[in-house]
């Protein structure tokens, strides 16, 4: 790479940005680099509080991780435009760096058959110790000395946790991978989807948390004054339908059992940012939840004994036809369907324990020095504290700091105003050239490959009403298209039986899984979070459907075949 011309090459090449997008990179090496947005766990904008304080906590959990396993890359987050891109970053393509690499991925590997054992014996009770660690905090009455104090250590529990994240998340993608590979060598006959077959009927935190929703649900169904409570929709609709539930015992009882469900799960906001609230804050969400749910008739969340029986049933199969194979064989494939089998759950499992609930301990933090600094007159709003970095915020939090604070809110605030509704480009910079690709290209690569999906290009097909992507859960679903951009506007907008049509989706928009029919995406791959829980859901799901959202018309009956990875428009009457 040392060759001026390659270099030359490579900056010609640079992706082009829309003229709605400018960046501005700080020097030509930065614009060299190759940046995904991270649509992944970022996919909206954030403030500078998420990106200094949250953000780069990630970062560097994740670097720690790879310095764990001894991996010669590291990735880097930027903010840019209000969005946050990342890059990896790794030294000069050599035999030995390739051979690193490969070495990294092979500690990965040795390290799928503990990673459950380690969750379950010390990462899960250290991420619990740090969680009380918070919660027993003093955050009102602390002196601002020791305020400042709590959000230092903070920033190392909070980079801890992510370190352990990442310890877990890569031996987790990296089984579901190589089962799923092994899978296809065995039964290349197979459909696409049956490895996954395999892993289904097994709890974990955020299924747990929509069977937790739909017994409130099935509970309210049986309750007349509940019913009625909870279809109240005047601009107060959360709080007159708490005041309204009190009035009787079996809304009282409702009531004390949604108390219960929302200090489970009610640290969930819309966003894996600290700015958005959370439930427990601003339950509306899950009003609206429980009204879809009493709308919908019965509930679509599928049993564990059920999902177990297709398990089993499938599972039977396999073992009749591995007993023609070599005893090695079959005992490799039984190691890695166990492996792949706690993955599953702890796919899900991590993002409740770190994701959710460690986010909201922080943002808890960042609300209480918010509330120090209206008081003391330093800004306007609770909410203009996100709109500072994290240096900005521990010196804030000092009650003889200096700093004007108001004149650089405002103009982050014009910033977030400016892109507030802008769909960020899906890369930057400049694309990796082929040999930097096939330096990069190893088994745990490829398992973040299915974690972020990719695009079906358009095959020439001549009917416009067929529609192709990959099937990320199988099944069959019919209903009407309803397309949106946003979890709000989603939230909002879903009836009972509605086909949902977004550009990806995150963990954050599982709640939602029990009101629609069928999921399409143009993002998202077979691991990510929305893929693993719709399997668990039996929700039909389809994603790399290329212009998805601008294709299919809002209100047409579709009908998906997700184990095909075909959507059909159905002419009028068919959808009947």
């Amino acid at each position: 790479m040392s060759d001026p011309s390659v270099v030359d090459q490579q900056i010609v090449a640079a992706i082009p940005t829309p003229p709605t997008f400018p960046v501005a990179w700080e020097s030509q090496a930065e614009a060299n680099k190759f940046w995904m947005q991270g649509a992944a766990n970022f996919p909206t904008p954030i403030t500078p509080l998420d990106f200094t304080f949250f953000v780069k906590a990630v970062e560097r959990g994740s670097n720690l991780a790879a310095a764990h396993y001894d991996s010669p890359d590291r990735g880097l987050f930027k903010l840019i435009n209000t969005f946050a891109y990342f890059t990896v970053e790794n030294p000069p393509d050599a035999p030995e760096v390739r051979a690193k690499r490969q070495a990294a991925v092979d500690r990965v590997e040795d390290d799928m058959v503990t990673t459950g054992q380690r969750w379950t014996e010390a990462w899960l009770p250290e991420i619990q110790q740090h969680l009380a660690f918070w919660d027993t905090f003093d955050l009102e009455g602390a002196s601002a000395e020791a305020l400042v104090a709590h959000i230092e250590e903070t920033e190392q529990r909070l980079l801890r946790a992510w370190e352990i994240h990442f310890l877990l998340i890569n031996p987790v993608l990296l089984a579901l991978h190589l089962f799923e590979e092994m899978h296809h060598d065995l039964f290349p006959d197979a459909p696409a989807l049956a490895a996954h077959e395999l892993l289904l009927g097994f709890e974990n935190k955020n299924v747990e948390g929509n069977r937790h929703l739909a017994a409130l649900i099935e509970q309210a169904r049986t309750h007349e004054e509940i019913r009625q409570a909870l279809a109240l929709e005047s601009g107060e609709a959360v709080a007159a339908t708490q005041s309204a539930l009190m009035t009787t015992p079996a809304g009282r009882a409702f009531h004390q059992d949604l108390q219960a469900y929302l200090a489970l799960y009610g640290q969930r906001s819309n966003s894996q940012t600290l700015h958005m609230p959370a439930w427990l804050e601003e339950p509306g969400p899950v009003f609206q939840h429980l009204r879809a749910g009493l709308d919908a008739g019965e509930s679509s969340v599928s049993s564990l004994a059920a999902l177990a029986a297709r398990r089993d049933q499938r599972l039977t199969q396999v073992h009749a036809e591995l007993s023609g194979h070599p005893p090695m064989v079959v005992a490799k494939f039984e190691e890695l369907l166990a492996c792949a089998q706690t993955a599953q759950q702890l796919s899900e499992d991590h993002n409740y324990w770190i994701d959710i609930q460690v986010t909201y301990r922080i943002r808890r933090i960042c609300l209480a020095v918010a509330r120090r600094l209206v008081s003391g007159g330093k800004i306007d709003r609770v909410e203009d504290v996100f709109y500072l970095t994290l240096d900005e915020l521990r010196q804030a939090a000092s009650p003889a700091s200096p700093l004007e604070l108001r004149e650089r809110i405002s103009a982050r605030q014009a910033e977030a105003r400016r892109f507030e509704f802008e769909v960020p480009p899906p890369v930057l910079g400049t694309p990796p050239s082929p040999e930097e690709m096939a330096a990069m290209d190893n088994a745990l690569a490829r398992a973040y490959g299915k974690m972020a999906g990719g695009v079906v290009p358009a095959t020439g097909d001549t009917d416009q009403r067929l529609f192709r992507g990959f099937g990320v859960s199988s099944g069959k679903a019919k209903g009407p298209v309803k397309i949106v951009t946003t979890l709000e506007d989603a939230a909002k907008r879903l009836v009972p039986g509605d086909v949902l049509v977004t550009e990806m989706i995150t963990s954050y928009w599982i709640p939602l899984y029990p009101r629609i029919a069928g999921l399409i995406t143009m993002r998202g791959g077979m691991l990510s979070h929305g893929a693993v829980v719709a399997r668990e859901h039996g929700l039909p799901a389809i994603s790399g459907v290329q212009g998805a959202t601008s294709l299919l018309q809002e209100g047409h009956w579709v009908e998906l075949d997700a184990d095909a990875g075909e959507i059909r428009v159905l002419d009028s009457g068919e959808g009947d």
